[in-house]
């Protein structure tokens, strides 16, 4: 999500130089990874996802992140669905029904997401099953700089970063921690700031 050509820069290499493209690729993997685990959110690219909840009784449903429109070329113009599709069922298991659009409110701030019920609550014991887009086509602005703050952290310890890297799979990744979040100015802000409360 940030340009390699970007993050060649921001290590100190020259913008054609390559040679570290697979490391830096790794990194940012990793990096943006570690973010989201902190902050439990996330931080991709805009895709669709659902939650089940549960109702408790009030006229606020909240949601894990703030729906986005969908992307232009996954629906044609005039077949566009409603931002938050939302199925309801009385009890786990039990056949859904599909909530007209019009009886509830898709709101959003900051980076909280939420649906309000017009002329009702959800009803407390009941399922809910929120179909919506989620995701950015480019990263916040302080995401954006804490990722590539914390692969400049990494850089700079050279190959002892390699001994915190593991594969899985084939695939090879770079572990961030706590440390490296305490060498990024204003890291722990910055996650406090975006951080997501989680209800019991």
């Amino acid at each position: 999500m940030i340009p390699i050509e970007e993050l060649r820069v921001r290590v100190g290499l020259e913008a054609d130089d390559t040679s570290e493209d697979t490391t830096l690729a790794a990194m940012m993997a990793g990096a943006l990874a570690f973010v989201e685990t902190q902050t439990r959110r996330y931080f991709g690219p805009i895709t669709e996802d659902f939650e089940i909840l549960d109702g408790h009784g009030g006229r606020n449903l909240w949601l894990a992140e703030p729906p986005v429109e969908p992307p232009v070329d996954e629906y044609a113009p005039m077949t566009l669905p409603p931002l938050v599709i939302v199925d309801e069922r009385t009890q786990p298991g039990a056949n859904p029904i599909t909530l007209d659009a019009s009886t509830y409110d898709v709101r959003t701030r900051n980076h909280e997401g939420w649906l309000t019920r017009f002329g009702g609550v959800w009803r407390r014991g009941y399922e809910y099953t929120v179909t919506y887009f989620r995701g950015y086509d480019d990263l916040p602005a302080d995401i954006r700089e804490l990722v590539i703050g914390l692969i400049g952290v990494k850089w700079t310890l050279g190959d002892a970063a390699a001994l915190r890297s593991e594969a899985i799979g084939g695939y090879s990744y770079t572990r961030f921690g706590e440390s490296d979040l305490d060498a990024v100015p204003g890291g722990h802000e910055t996650i406090a700031a975006w951080k997501r409360t989680v209800l019991a």
